[in-house]
């Protein structure tokens, strides 16, 4: 599954990892309050055109099932699309999602796109 986001140059892309009991959350609600999987290793790998890893984070979900990080686009950073893997796994499952962010280099002086 892909979803896409676009960021410029000294911008965040703010990355959520947030992990249910499949269970327990059938329709696939990032927003419901229960059923989260805690204490899930999530490895988080930002690559860019050329497949070179440009950013990693390795981390545990809490006990709201969630895993945070952040990566800032360079500044004069060039137009491409960077490829965000996700894979999380515990003693019960292993999952991967793919992101792609398109960057957009700096924001224009006259506020364009």
């Amino acid at each position: 599954m892909f979803n896409i986001l676009r960021a410029h140059s000294k911008q965040f892309i703010f990355i959520d990892v947030k992990i249910f009991d499949k269970e327990q959350n059938r329709y696939i609600d990032y927003n419901q309050n229960y059923g989260y999987v805690s204490n899930t290793n999530v490895n988080v790998n930002i690559t860019d055109q050329n497949k070179q890893e440009i950013f990693s984070s390795v981390g545990i979900t809490n006990d709201k099932g969630l895993f945070e990080t952040k990566y800032l686009i360079p500044d004069n950073s060039k137009r491409e699309t960077l490829t965000i893997t996700i894979n999380a796994e515990n003693e019960n499952s292993i999952t991967s999602k793919i992101l792609q962010v398109f960057t957009l280099g700096n924001i224009p002086n006259d506020g364009g796109p």
